[in-house]
């Protein structure tokens, strides 16, 4: 996001946009993707050639907040495994 705002006329900040959208997704924070995909869509920056990339990342994003989704982790099992590990390491 920071290349993003920092260079916000070159293209390679709409590419940062949508790298870090994508990510949002994998990491379950739809909206914070569905922001970043609508603002690389807005974006002044010709992008014609990533509009379909875009609008499938909104459409995933619009799906995955929808009433009936899980918010949680896509993986239940990481973080009972991550939680272990944190108390192993606190001497508990």
């Amino acid at each position: 996001q920071k290349p993003a705002a920092a260079y916000p006329a070159e293209k390679q900040s709409l590419l940062a946009q949508i790298g870090a959208a994508k990510l949002c997704l994998k990491l379950n924070r739809q909206q914070e993707a569905l922001n970043l995909y609508e603002a690389a869509k807005n974006s002044a920056i010709p992008h014609l050639d990533w509009e379909q990339t875009i609008e499938a990342g909104i459409r995933t994003a619009k799906a995955a907040l929808s009433p009936g989704q899980s918010q949680g982790p896509s993986n239940p099992k990481l973080v009972p495994a991550l939680e272990n590990t944190r108390t192993k390491g606190q001497g508990a």
